[in-house]
This record gives structure tokens, C-alpha cells and sequence, in this order.
């Protein structure tokens, strides 16, 4: 029976001793949880300190203090509630992409070029294009003019035989690869837009941008312009205005994507309401007189792409000091005087 109650009494001290022991270790543990949860808060309190969202944070470097940088796509200076539960996806303001209109894709203004810039260019359109024929302009007699009466892309793309003013019959791409022009200004619309419904508003413009890539191919080099489609007087009733506006932002937008430039016309040919000035109309209210003849040419020389060689006008933005001396009759080398 002693046996018996010494074992017993061993048994229970042995237990007490494993709840003993049990109880230190759980002690330690919250000890050391409690430990390092006093040592991270310290920590971000010495990275951002307390109230950091009345102003940036900052940390001490030398004779100053030196900003945190910004969270990522804030947007702003400052340091804003940095914590673990509040860093996250930050929300970007929307925002809509915008086409660019026929306006921001036209050939901006630069300087004003010289009549010999013309040499080595091909003038190509219709009858408004064929005026350059007999109105007296600084570019007559020294572009080449490919202008054929009541014609359409349709026309240049098929390679038919057209008659020029001149009574000259010639296919339009090889006149223009014959001609080998460092640039080429194209007008072509007028006649396919008469009684235009949107079936041959969409043919116009599929011929166009096709007979864009032959021309690349018939002059490659050259600097291509796609001018746009000249507005007319309200009293012509076979044409509207509202819809050449429409067709000339697509073809702006189809110069664009041919690596072209485009000029637009309407800048100096419409009045305030769209229409054909009439000072610059011709007695169909369709063509240009020969004032407006010499308005176009002046515009074209004031809205070329911008290249080193190009002689520009002295006192032009743009004029170089061997083109000034040229101008001048002096020695290039001396630059201007």
C-alpha cells in the first residue's frame, strides 16, 4: 500500500512539473510575440512618423531632413496614411483617347519658300488643279502640272489615258514617275463627291488611299501631300459643303495612316461659313480665279515639310545663312549681314 501512494505521488509531481513547463514556454512565447510587435512599430515610426498625413514624410540625413518619395501614381508630393493596410491599387483618373482631327494633322505653318522650290515637283488633280495652266502663278513653268478635267482616283488607279489642257494624253503614274519629283501635291475629289450619297463617298475614298500606295510606288522619295477637297459657293446645289467637311476629315485622317501630309485648303479658301470666299471664286462658284490661284500657291509655299535644303525666303523663321547670303549676293561663308 506505501508503494502504491509513492508512486502516486510521483506520477502527480510529474505533472505539475509539465504544466510547469508547458506554462514558461506559453509565457516566452507571448514575451517574444509582444517583443517584436513593439520593435515593427517602432520602426514604421521611425520610416513614417506619427500624423505623416499632414505633410511629407521625411527621415533624418545630415545637416536636413529628405522627402520620402511619393506612392506610386498619386500624383502628388506628399506621403499620404502609409501603412501596411493602406498601400494598395491606386486608382487612375479616366481618361478617353482622341482621334486627332483633320486640324492637328495639317502641315503647320513654317517658312516662306522660294519660287525655285517648285523645281522637281508634280502638281496632280482634276480641272481646279488644271488652272495652273492658265493662270500666271510663280509655279507655272516650273512644277510639272498632271491636271485632267473631270477625272477621279478611279481614273489614276485604272492607268486610263488622260487628256491635260495641253492636249497632251498621258497615264497620270507615268507622267508622275517620268517627272521623278522629290514631292507631290495631290486634289482630287470635286467631281466624285456631285450627288455624293455615302456608297461613293466610301468608293472615293478606297480609290484614294490606293492610288496613294501606287503613287509611292511610281515617285518613291517623294514627299506626298494630300490637299483637301476646296469648299464651293452655297448657290451650287450639286455639291455640299457639310459633306466635303466630313470627306476631307477622312482623307486627313487616311494621309495620316499613308505617311503623308495633308494641307488644308480651307484655311484660306472658306469663309466664315464654310463656303468658297467669294473674292477667290471663279463665275461657276466651283473653281478658283486667279486670285485664288496665287493665295493656293503662297499657301503651299508657307506650309512645307521642313527639310535643311529648303530655300527659304531671307528674313524667313527658317532661312539659313548660306540662303541669306544667297539672297544678299554675298559670300555664303560670311553668313548674314
Amino acid at each position: 500500500m506505501d508503494e502504491y501512494q509513492r508512486v502516486r505521488r510521483r506520477h502527480r509531481r510529474r505533472q505539475a512539473r509539465r504544466r510547469l513547463r508547458r506554462a514558461l514556454a506559453f509565457l516566452c512565447a507571448v514575451a517574444l510575440i509582444l517583443t517584436l510587435s513593439a520593435g515593427i512599430t517602432a520602426l514604421l515610426d521611425w520610416i513614417v512618423p506619427p500624423g505623416g498625413g499632414e505633410g511629407p514624410a521625411s527621415v533624418s540625413g545630415g545637416n536636413g531632413e529628405v522627402a520620402l518619395a511619393p506612392l506610386p501614381n498619386t500624383g502628388n508630393t506628399v506621403v499620404q496614411n502609409t501603412s501596411f493596410s493602406a498601400i494598395g491599387p491606386v486608382r487612375q483618373d479616366t481618361w478617353t483617347l482622341v482621334r486627332p482631327t483633320a486640324d492637328l494633322i495639317a502641315q503647320p505653318e513654317t517658312g516662306l519658300v522660294r519660287p525655285e522650290y517648285f523645281q522637281g515637283v508634280v502638281m496632280l488633280g482634276d480641272s481646279v488643279t488644271a488652272g495652273f495652266y492658265t493662270y500666271s502663278t510663280s509655279l507655272k513653268g516650273v512644277a510639272t502640272v498632271c491636271g485632267y478635267r473631270s477625272i477621279h482616283p478611279s481614273d489614276i488607279v485604272n492607268r486610263t489615258t488622260l487628256s491635260r489642257e495641253d492636249g497632251v494624253q498621258e497615264i497620270a503614274l507615268d507622267a508622275v514617275a517620268a517627272a521623278n519629283p522629290k514631292a507631290v501635291y495631290v486634289l482630287l475629289g470635286t467631281n466624285s463627291l456631285v450627288s455624293a450619297n455615302e456608297q461613293k463617298e466610301q468608293s472615293f475614298l478606297a480609290y484614294y488611299e490606293r492610288m496613294l500606295q501606287m503613287l509611292k510606288e511610281a515617285a518613291p522619295g517623294a514627299t506626298l501631300y494630300v490637299q483637301s477637297i476646296p469648299p464651293v459657293r452655297p448657290e451650287i446645289t450639286t455639291l455640299d459643303n457639310d459633306q466635303i467637311r466630313r470627306v476631307n476629315e477622312q482623307l486627313a485622317q487616311l494621309a495620316l495612316a499613308q505617311g503623308c501630309r495633308y494641307l488644308n485648303l480651307h484655311e484660306f479658301l472658306a469663309d466664315d461659313n464654310g463656303d468658297l470666299k467669294a473674292e477667290l471664286a471663279a463665275e461657276d462658284g466651283i473653281h478658283l480665279n486667279g486670285t485664288g490661284y496665287k493665295q493656293w500657291v503662297d499657301y503651299i509655299s508657307r506650309h512645307v515639310a521642313y527639310s535643311d535644303d529648303l530655300p527659304f525666303l531671307y528674313g524667313s523663321p527658317y532661312a539659313s545663312k548660306t540662303t541669306a547670303a544667297n539672297d544678299l549676293g554675298g559670300d555664303p561663308a560670311a553668313g548674314e549681314s
